[in-house]
């Protein structure tokens, strides 16, 4: 029997091919590093099989001897908080997590509706009052053509009176016309009959022409004298429609009646034209279309091959055309 153990035979003492690690004595004084598992030796061809697989290759940590300083771990890094991210199947698109929560709550939005929706009404209050100017011209060629037609562009001549601009509403301005007739021809005289004139609405619909004479009382149940015009002078009259004249009212309480007539609305009905016809009305409004309404002018011609029973009747065109609303702004020139 041997004395000393390791002369034991053991299959793991046969010689290997691979080299092998030298084996350390403990040394009381510094940790033993980590050892390894010798490595099986080959099986030698006259050597007996062991019947059981060899083991693999086990790390055995070392072991800290007694009195020695163990050495410290390395400490691992510390890891950097980043959005979650989720990596997706091949063929889908990445997609990543939002952990962090929004800067404003729900109030606040709230609050910022609530003040841009105050910011754009006042905003459109502001354009609204500022939208409702327009403009009123003749129509010069179709009232030269209209002359023509009657050969009469040598011997009258007709022009109005008209501001800049006009708003439409309770305080529109255009509530008469100032209309200029002048007598172009040397031979011959011309009379103007009123009671035979005629002004139109935008429904088309015929209103009695009234002269207006400051200073005097109107009558509407008599019939209006005639204005004549001498060869090479020109009548300057303001005239009305009879439907918008009202009777003032009287000053003095012995006074049941005032017999004095004045200009109570405007010469035309916006507001009418809304309720009757809202495409229209809409569509002038929004500088798509122009509205117009018509003057007949009946004068009498008086001379050389001419009978003083002959009516001629001229007929002038106005075209009102609404303006931008950039234009009632208080700097631009009225």
């Amino acid at each position: 029997m041997p004395q000393n153990p390791s002369d034991i035979a053991s299959p793991l003492s046969s010689p290997s091919p691979y080299p092998t690690q030298p084996s350390f004595q403990s040394d009381p004084s510094r940790a033993e590093p980590l050892r390894t598992a010798p490595t099986p030796a080959p099986a030698q061809p006259n050597s007996q099989a062991d019947p059981s697989p060899a083991e693999p290759l086990q790390i055995v940590p070392a072991q800290t001897a007694p009195g020695a300083i163990p050495t410290p771990s390395p400490l691992p890094e510390p890891t950097r908080s980043s959005p979650s991210t989720t990596i997706p199947d091949p063929g889908t698109k990445t997609t990543q997590e939002i952990t962090q929560p929004l800067p404003f709550s729900t109030w606040d939005v709230l609050i910022l509706i609530t003040y841009f929706v105050c910011i754009i009404t006042a905003i459109s209050k502001i354009i609204n009052n500022f939208n409702d100017e327009y403009t009123v011209r003749l129509d010069g060629d179709a009232l030269k053509q209209n002359l023509a037609e009657q050969d009469l562009g040598d011997i009258v001549s007709i022009s109005f009176n008209f501001d800049k601009r006009y708003e439409f509403g309770k305080n529109d301005k255009l509530r008469q016309l100032g209309i200029n007739i002048a007598n172009k021809s040397t031979t011959h005289s011309i009379y103007v009959d009123w009671d035979y004139c005629t002004m139109t609405d935008f429904g088309g619909r015929a209103r009695r022409v009234t002269r207006l004479m400051p200073g005097t009382t109107l009558d509407l149940f008599q019939m209006q004298a005639f204005s004549a015009i001498a060869p090479g002078t020109t009548l300057k009259e303001t005239i009305t429609a009879e439907d918008v004249l009202k009777r003032k009212e009287p000053k003095d309480d012995k006074v049941s009646v005032a017999l004095a007539l004045e200009v109570d609305k405007p010469l035309l009905d916006f507001a009418g034209l809304n309720k009757s016809d809202k495409k229209r009305y809409t569509r002038f409004v929004t500088t798509i279309q122009t509205l117009e309404f018509f003057l007949d002018v009946a004068i009498r011609l008086v001379g050389p091959a001419r009978s003083s029973g002959d009516h001629a009747l001229i007929r002038c065109k106005f075209i009102l055309q609404k303006l931008p609303w950039q234009a009632g702004l208080p700097w631009n020139p009225k």
